[in-house]
């Protein structure tokens, strides 16, 4: 951290915002700027897991817009702030010293707010960005007030919920567990009581919109009928629904007083995306908060197993000391045909002045175990090399599976030679393979290659794509 930044403990004195933390204003360009530092051990954000990992709330992301916009423009009864749209780009994976910094640029009327983090010297992260503005005083007669209690409903059990989201990935601590009673509407909407469990309330005085509960509300929208339905087909206990945009966020009063949440939940027109609407009321049935939309993302199986690595992981890049500078290698000896592998053919010139490297075709079994056997070269490792991919793929597919199981046998053979010699020091066994390994989700395989990377090997095998 810079000299000139906060110190931890500065971060969270008492007159400081636990999460948007100290604040200054860029004289340059007007721009908005505060940092905090994040703890699992602050508040209630280690009972918040995703995969065994300690990772921030989307509510928080939510509770810290609102809360520069306020801390910026202060905040107007008849004028009350509300988050326009909130994107969520990345999960931010909470580590000790984590530091979140947060901008904003705009007016009193309208605002946009940016939420980073940066980790060593790689570039930033932005999490979440969010546009909030000025809305009109909410009244009580606003009809928006979620299903009628009156609708017939089917009664669950609020642990059966948190059993089954836990077998998806989420693991909800004690403070994030705030539904009591739960039940699904003829319509397929979700109904909870719910309440703000005891060990959140550390910091509760200090939030406009406190991220727990509002947490808890969005926990409705995974016992609606669409989300069961979902959690018991194929793709149960192996797809995680987390919202990556919210849309409309009024906030009426404070919502920790609420005590019922329900959720609604459709589907859109793509595959991987549902939309949901959540509303908490008083006890007096009033709102205290309205989110006209949440987009869920179901990540995990299908293309959506993709969006959530690229989600949950980030690609950082960090300077490390270069290793220490291998020894020449030993003998080599490659099976491979030289005369349709350019290659091949490079390979044998370019290591030729630094080692011994023999060559033999793969078509020649006899003098295959010849060159393995022979005692006058100790080999230090033998390369298989298969062709370039446009070799095996000009051929059909039931060609490629046959070629493919033959290269098999042949380098279980391989690995048998080896084996009978009772050598102290059996040759590692390299595979370099084309197209063998699918890298991103749009990658053709080659089928002849590809059934390789499950080939048995001796104790020392590498395979390289």
């Amino acid at each position: 951290m810079d000299a000139t930044s906060p110190s931890g403990a500065a971060y969270h004195l008492g007159d400081v915002h636990p999460l948007l933390g100290v604040g200054v204003t860029d004289p340059t360009n007007g721009i908005r700027v505060w940092e905090s530092q994040l703890d699992p051990d602050l508040l209630w954000l280690g009972d918040h897991v995703i995969d065994d990992l300690v990772v921030l709330p989307g509510a928080a992301y939510a509770e810290v817009a609102l809360a520069a916009a306020t801390d910026t423009f202060g905040a107007e009864p008849d004028e009350p702030w509300m988050i326009c749209e909130l994107d969520l780009h990345q999960m931010l994976h909470v580590t000790a010293g984590t530091v979140l910094v947060t901008t904003l640029t705009g007016d009193q009327q309208r605002c946009r707010i940016d939420i980073r983090t940066r980790s060593g010297s790689s570039e930033w992260t932005t999490h979440a960005t969010a546009t909030v503005a000025r809305a009109e005083r909410f009244e009580p007669s606003d009809p928006r007030t979620g299903v009628t209690p009156a609708d017939p409903a089917t009664e669950l059990d609020p642990d059966d919920l948190y059993q089954r989201l836990r077998g998806a990935g989420q693991q909800h601590g004690p403070a994030f567990q705030g539904i009591m009673g739960l039940a699904v509407e003829q319509s397929g909407a979700a109904r909870a009581q719910v309440r703000l469990p005891s060990s959140a309330r550390t910091g509760s005085r200090d939030f406009l919109l406190h991220p727990v509960m509002m947490d808890i509300a969005l926990q409705t929208l995974g016992a609606t009928r669409m989300a069961t339905d979902l959690a018991g087909g194929q793709a149960a206990r192996k797809s995680l629904v987390v919202p990556v945009r919210y849309a409309g966020v009024h906030v009426y009063g404070d919502i920790t007083r609420g005590v019922c949440a329900v959720g609604t939940l459709s589907v859109t027109e793509g595959s991987d995306r549902l939309a949901g609407e959540v509303v908490l009321t008083d006890p007096d049935g009033r709102p205290l908060l309205v989110i006209d939309e949440v987009e869920m993302a179901v990540l995990g199986s299908g293309g959506g197993a993709t969006e959530f690595g690229n989600r949950l992981f980030t690609l950082e890049w960090e300077p490390v000391p270069l290793p220490t500078a291998a020894g020449l290698p030993g003998a080599l000896l490659m099976i491979g045909d030289p005369t349709s592998d350019p290659l091949l053919s490079a390979l044998q010139s370019s290591l030729a002045e630094r080692t011994e490297v023999a060559v033999v075709s793969p078509h020649d079994e006899a003098a295959l175990r010849e060159a393995i056997t022979q005692s006058a070269t100790a080999w230090d490792g033998i390369v298989m090399v298969c062709p370039p991919r446009s070799v095996d793929e000009s051929l059909p597919d039931d060609a490629q599976l046959e070629l493919a199981r033959t290269r098999t046998l042949l380098i279980a053979r391989v690995v048998e030679t080896v084996t009978r010699m009772g050598t102290r020091k059996s040759p590692r066994l390299w595979i370099v393979t084309r197209g063998a390994q699918q890298v991103d989700p749009t990658d053709s395989v080659t089928l002849a290659q590809t059934e390789l990377r499950e080939s048995p090997g001796c104790s020392r095998s590498s395979i390289r794509n």
